[in-house]
């Protein structure tokens, strides 16, 4: 139970990491070039004065942030529970 508690706890969040670094590679990538980044439509926006309102990746992917951590806190119970030893009663 230890080894798929440790898979529940990491997994789920390398999964969230690789979305996010994806995504703020492609936002790098447009402002190096001189862009804006429009984030709700996932676009890279290179007219004059093109402006672009900041969305927070958690607000734009709830659903993915909410259920990566959720996993990962069950798989945290699941290590807790795998490495709890009751004490001996002493006699």
């Amino acid at each position: 139970m230890l080894r798929l508690g440790l898979a529940v706890l990491i997994l789920p969040l390398l999964g969230l990491m690789l979305v996010f670094w994806q995504e703020f590679q492609q936002v790098d990538t447009c402002l190096q070039a001189g862009g804006a980044y429009d984030y709700r439509e996932h676009l890279c926006l290179y007219e004059a004065g093109a402006q672009s309102e900041f969305i927070p990746f958690s607000a734009r992917y709830p659903w993915l942030v909410n259920t990566s951590l959720l996993a990962s806190l069950l798989g945290l119970l699941m290590c807790v529970f795998a490495l709890y030893r009751p004490t001996k009663p002493s006699s």
